[in-house]
């Protein structure tokens, strides 16, 4: 007991400081490379150091599937975007170097760079969360307990996103009892307090019903919700297994995609943002009544609201083209965009003499 306690005390101090949340901040890049000198091994490790803290910056602010966009980079345009660049652990022989390095981009230069290339890029920090993980076993509710598999199962992972900054409560006796309580009132709110000694503004309260033994179903719900887009998200799969790595997996998957939805909303009043699949499109608008006039466009949904837009879904007769043609056609400009489904629409200006 004694041997847990101090180990909770250590886990303790490690986790309630999160690490920078800065976007264009990336920390803990370990570099190593060889070459014919100890100078010119250096070298090669900060260049390789560099180029694997811009992937991870990219990785936030263009997605998931943009990693080629920073292996293709000449090395110099990613050490133009560099702010400054701390070492820590540095080793060296005669012909081998290794360091463990943080690197902090320049905000303006690296928009102005993803810009000049034509990259849609993430404006707002991806909020940070205190992850209380619930596991249903029969008719109790688990947190963060030792016999809470799904508990266990995020303490062993290094890093719980490499989206979203999240951190585990310890599990120390205090936030045990302050969680139970919280679970069996549904007072959420009432942990907000333990979110902001962790240095995270969100709750994120994931609840897991292993329905058999290798089939998982995960719900989630945010505290608070009012300021963000409401990214409560649901994972199941009812006609196959889904593993608790796959489902975690997919749970933050449809988060990240949920956030960058509502940040690539445009303000202007008539442009909208828009993400077709094979059949369908999802779009954000004002007002669906100027859409329900357009024939072209099929079983009109309305899908939620947030502020003062709201989003809407159709399917299609036709090709992803020959939408983009019926747009034309009805006053409006499709853009789209190069590197996935997605793009945006502007309403034509009309001229009258």
């Amino acid at each position: 007991m004694i041997k847990k306690f101090l180990s909770g005390i250590f886990l303790m101090s490690v986790c309630a400081f999160p690490v920078h949340a800065d976007m264009y901040y990336a920390t803990d890049i370990a570099v190593q490379a060889d070459a014919d000198n100890p100078v010119q091994a250096k070298q090669m490790a900060l260049e390789q150091g560099q180029r694997t803290a811009f992937a991870k910056v990219m990785r936030k602010l263009l997605g998931q599937d943009k990693y080629f966009f920073v292996a293709d980079l000449p090395i110099q345009d990613i050490v133009n975007q560099v702010r400054d660049i701390s070492i820590q652990n540095e080793k060296n022989t005669a012909q081998s170097y290794w360091a463990e390095i943080n690197v902090h981009f320049n905000e303006k230069n690296v928009q102005d760079f993803l810009t000049n290339h034509n990259q849609d890029f993430l404006k707002t920090e991806p909020p940070k969360y205190l992850v209380i993980p619930v596991m249903m076993a029969g008719n109790r509710m688990l947190g963060v307990e030792d016999d809470n598999v799904f508990y266990q199962y995020l303490r062993q992972k290094d890093i719980l996103s490499d989206f979203y900054q999240m951190v585990l409560p310890v599990g120390d006796v205090d936030e045990m009892v302050a969680v139970h309580q919280a679970l069996q009132s549904g007072q959420y709110q009432t942990l907000m307090p333990l979110a902001n000694r962790y240095g995270v503004d969100r709750l994120l309260i994931v609840f897991a019903n292993p329905k058999t033994e290798a089939n998982w179903r995960l719900t989630t719900t945010v505290v608070p919700d009012e300021k963000i887009i409401h990214q409560n998200v649901d994972v199941d799969d009812w006609y196959s297994t889904l593993s608790l790595d796959e489902a975690w997996q997919q749970m933050l998957d449809k988060m990240e995609q949920n956030w960058r939805q509502a940040d690539s909303v445009e303000l202007k009043d008539n442009t909208y943002y828009a993400r077709l699949s094979e059949s369908s499109l999802a779009m954000w608008a004002r007002d669906e009544k100027k859409f329900r006039q357009l024939e072209f466009l099929k079983d009109l949904t309305l899908r939620g609201a947030y502020q003062d837009q709201i989003l809407l879904s159709f399917s299609f007769i036709g090709t992803a083209q020959e939408l983009s043609e019926n747009w034309d056609k009805a006053g409006w400009t499709w853009q789209s965009d190069l590197t996935g489904p997605g793009g945006t629409l502007t309403r034509k200006e009309v001229y009258y003499e």
